[in-house]
């Protein structure tokens, strides 16, 4: 890994934009978005520490010992290093940590911490390296977190016939031992818990990551995320992905396909007395956080939801889509607060997905209470979608690639508004819509 030579130039094809931009866009596009973010968060890794020695830091040459580390390590096992730089917590943390280097006082930041994403690439590659890395808890992207006291300011990964070890000074850490990972962060190896349900090429794999937020900036991890998830917990999360996703593969196949190419990190939420509640990351490519859904068909919707942001976070990493100008505030007929236009672009193209996923659900649910729920949903959210999309052609304020987003919104939406809708079901439609403005204190 090294800053010298010529950047990498990515090209977005534009059936593949426009896929995209009706909704769609298939594995292959969600692949090529992962990629820009990867050559992003490789310029990030440059930047962190090109800035820590610009500014002072000092942490800054301990930075850049973790960055040669990672540059030996990419020269004999790229793959790996690729892996850990592309894990969405390490995303997260370099866009912060670059954000934070930028401002002249901005939030506490440690630079050095890219030791511990040096020590996770050794750990995946199989490789002896010696990282820095301050503190007794260490934070290994992908992997899990190790408790390894000591006052050397240095720990070493080392290889070895039974599985990698950590060092620091007289203490040692295997790193084979499987199993849950224990509620006291002092235990010597936590390992994080995955979740692999399904079959290639709809497999669902990825990572149960709570801990891993601690490789935060600033005040630290969002206080939402469960910093550990239990033997219990993480059975209930493995029985309700496994049934949510036989559901989104089975019947929702094209929306599958996204998701087993994006996501790679569930992160779980603390459970919300309103309800289910996720989310995604801007800096996090692949991450979905959420709380545990109450059934299949919730954690399938979810999924749905969550695809879109994440696609649509990376569409606006490579282009932009806005122009800048006053800052307004829009109607969003899913939230109860005014949102900015970058903002309602967001949630509208996630609520394409949200309809999408009812116009197919509605056809599939066999109790008639599902069936008459799935119906309300189409048409509660094709018509909230329609509806933003209406205020984002106002603004004046998309740009060209912003304009061929909103046209192929608009493309399929009008597809869906031609489908026909049981007369009762439009009714409660409506009526929730008009609950929801009333509620948000917006005129009809």
């Amino acid at each position: 890994m090294t800053a010298a030579g010529p950047a990498r130039a990515h090209r977005l094809p534009e059936e593949a934009l426009r896929a995209l931009a009706g909704g769609g866009g298939g594995p292959e596009a969600v692949r090529a978005l992962a990629a820009i973010r990867y050559s992003r968060d490789r310029l990030l890794a440059t930047a962190l520490v090109e800035l820590a020695r610009r500014s002072g830091h000092p942490q800054a040459g301990a930075a850049r010992q973790a960055y040669r580390a990672l540059a030996e390590i990419e020269r004999v096992a790229p793959e790996a290093v690729r892996w850990v730089l592309s894990y969405p917590v390490v995303g997260n943390w370099l866009a912060a940590t670059v954000r934070a280097l930028l401002r002249p006082a901005g939030a506490p930041v440690a630079p050095s911490a890219l030791g511990q994403v040096a020590a996770a690439a050794a750990v995946r590659a199989g490789v002896t390296t010696r990282v820095p890395a301050a503190g007794p808890l260490l934070v290994l992207p992908s992997l899990g977190q190790v408790w390894l006291p000591g006052d050397e300011p240095v720990v070493e990964v080392r290889a070895g016939p039974d599985g990698p070890v950590m060092r620091r000074g007289g203490h040692r850490v295997p790193l084979t031992r499987s199993g849950d990972p224990p509620d006291d962060p002092r235990r010597p190896w936590a390992p994080l818990h995955r979740i692999s349900t399904g079959s290639a090429p709809l497999r669902l794999a990825v990572t149960l990551d709570g801990p891993g937020w601690r490789l935060a900036t600033g005040d630290g991890p969002d206080p939402r995320l469960l910093p550990q998830v239990g033997p219990a917990e993480h059975r209930r999360w493995r029985r309700r992905c496994s049934a949510g996703w036989a559901l989104l593969s089975r019947h929702h196949q094209a929306v599958a396909g996204e998701v087993a190419a994006a996501v790679r990190v569930l992160a779980p939420l603390r459970a919300a007395p309103d309800g289910l509640v996720s989310g995604t990351f801007r800096d996090a490519f692949g991450a979905v956080a959420m709380s545990l859904p109450p059934d299949a068909t919730a954690l399938a919707v979810t999924l749905a939801h969550e695809v879109q942001h994440a696609k649509m976070a990376a569409l606006m990493s490579a282009f932009r889509l806005t122009e800048p100008g006053r800052d307004d505030r829009f109607y969003a007929p899913w939230r109860d607060d005014p949102r900015p236009l970058g903002a309602l672009l967001h949630g509208t193209y996630a609520h394409l997905g949200v309809a999408a996923f009812w116009r197919r659900q509605r056809r599939v649910e066999e109790h008639p209470d599902a069936a008459f729920a799935a119906q309300v949903a189409f048409a509660r959210w094709r018509a909230a979608a329609w509806e933003a999309t209406e205020a984002l052609a106002r603004t004046g304020r998309l740009t060209e690639a912003g304009e061929l987003v909103l046209d192929g919104m608009r493309g399929t939406l009008q597809e869906f508004l031609a489908e026909p809708v049981p007369a009762a079901a439009r009714r409660r439609a409506d009526a929730l819509a008009a609950g929801h403005r009333r509620r948000s204190g917006t005129a009809g």
